[in-house]
């Protein structure tokens, strides 16, 4: 894109608590790019500030997620900072005697195709890696503001949100129906096609939806599902849409940002290296499951929203006492992964234990109870506030494993019920043993109106990080 090198620097530095109402800006970048209420290391406030560049004469065509009628354009940095995320970008312009404000959701990066001339319009975006145009010519760059980091893709196929390619670790080979077009009938299968060959055309993408966890064919619209009865070693096929002997399908992001189907990993029906053309078959192993390399599938760019951290120990820990009494625990993990629900995933490997930290938003006032699901066993842990992990208490446990989704089998499971305010953030911590063969951890709750979150998803859930 032509006109990054015009793009002038200047950092916004906002500081939140204490200081709510300054900004303060900067010739200096910091480091990360981006930071949300994050404690001061010199005072006893926390703080936020985004690194941001401007192209001058441009605007970013997209619906805003706010607009604003600001006096200058800090106060709209303060709106985009205010979002913890959900802004990746601003337009300003100067409409009378102020600025018209726009939040934006999206980025040049995934957006790409609705950048044009404004001559009365600045565009601002954050600063990141793909500036430094990393990537190679055949590629596309996606940055991750979270974790400073981008991805170097291979399509020039423009994204919207949701849109996903589906790759092995490497990204030498992508995911394509059988037929290498968007017009095809239902009960086709999907293929690994080399990258260096295929994957750059639009049947190629698709759509990956957090909430529903359901997986679309995006130019055909058909849906993701394994082939008939589903089990150990079923081809996953595109249909209209999966029936109940299919099991509905539904895929999740484990904390190895893996794609895992039911209780499935996702392989190959031939041996890695791969050629062109072998179907993605659903394979069940409760010998490293989803983390070995041969049953990764990754999604790009990734939809991971890091609402539940994950850290691993590998230790065989036959109580939580000893857990507790770990010398690496909680300070040196050997694993940290991140899941978009409360729900772990299952099938990683043996013997270890987990610890679960996630921010639950009350979204209602009154008494709600807390349940637990998990394989072999585990406490589950809540604070009065997001804050104050020292004073946690234990809530809910189980001694001996229950089945994945079996919310009832042992007393324990559920909490007594636990008033809440609404919209206040409360911190949850579990801890799972694992000792052998398959292995889970979900927590979920029943909310006062009696509607009940089987697991917690991930609007229910803020960014922890």
């Amino acid at each position: 894109m032509k006109t990054m090198k015009s793009l002038s620097f200047m950092h916004y530095f906002i500081l939140f608590g204490a200081l709510i109402d300054n900004v303060i800006f900067c010739r200096k970048e910091f480091s990360p790019n981006v930071q949300y209420n994050s404690p001061h290391p010199n005072a006893s406030f926390n703080y936020s500030y985004i690194n941001l560049k401007h192209l001058k004469g441009y605007k970013l065509d997209v619906a805003p997620l706010a607009t604003y009628s600001v006096s200058s354009r800090s106060l709209c940095v303060k709106e985009c900072v205010k979002t913890k995320g959900d802004c990746k970008s601003i337009n300003t312009r100067q409409v009378a005697n102020k600025l018209e404000c726009e939040i934006l959701g999206t980025d040049i990066y995934k957006s790409r195709n609705n950048i044009v001339p404004a001559n009365d319009s600045i565009h601002s975006l954050i600063s990141n890696g793909c500036l430094k145009n990393p990537c190679k010519k055949s590629e596309v760059c996606f940055p991750n503001y979270a974790d400073n980091t981008y991805q170097c893709l291979f399509s020039t196929f423009a994204f919207e949100s949701g849109d996903v390619y589906l790759t092995t670790p490497e990204e030498d080979y992508c995911l394509e129906p059988e037929t290498k077009s968007c017009d095809f009938v239902d009960n086709t299968t999907l293929v690994y096609r080399t990258t260096s060959k295929h994957c750059n055309q639009k049947y190629a993408v698709f759509n990956y939806d957090l909430l529903s966890r359901k997986l679309i064919h995006k130019c055909s619209k058909k849906e993701v599902c394994g082939q008939s009865l589903l089990g150990n070693g079923a081809p996953l096929v595109l249909n209209s849409s999966c029936t109940d002997q299919q099991k509905d399908g539904r895929f999740l992001r484990t904390l190895y940002n893996s794609i895992q189907f039911h209780a499935f990993c996702l392989s190959p029906t031939s041996s890695i290296p791969l050629n062109d053309g072998p179907k993605v078959m659903a394979l069940r192993s409760n010998t490293g499951g989803c983390a070995i390399q041969e049953s990764k599938l990754l999604m790009h760019p990734s939809p991971a929203q890091k609402k539940v951290k994950i850290s691993m120990f590998y230790y065989y820990a036959t109580s939580i006492a000893r857990a507790n009494a770990y010398p690496n625990y909680p300070q040196s993990p050997d694993y940290i992964g991140y899941a978009d629900h409360f729900d772990m995933g299952r099938n990683f490997r043996d013997g270890y234990f987990a610890r679960l930290q996630a921010y639950f938003i009350a979204p209602q006032s009154g008494l709600y109870r807390f349940v637990i699901a998990c394989d072999d066993a585990g406490d589950l842990y809540i604070s009065n506030n997001k804050t104050d992990e020292v004073n946690k208490q234990k809530i809910a446990y189980q001694t001996n494993y229950v089945d994945y989704n079996a919310w009832d089998w042992r007393i324990g499971q559920e909490s007594d019920p636990i008033a809440l305010e609404s919209g206040e953030v409360y911190y949850l911590e579990g801890l799972l043993l694992e000792f052998g063969g398959g292995e889970h951890f979900q927590v979920g709750v029943h909310l006062p109106d009696g509607t009940s979150l089987l697991p917690i998803t991930n609007e229910y859930l803020q960014r922890f990080v």
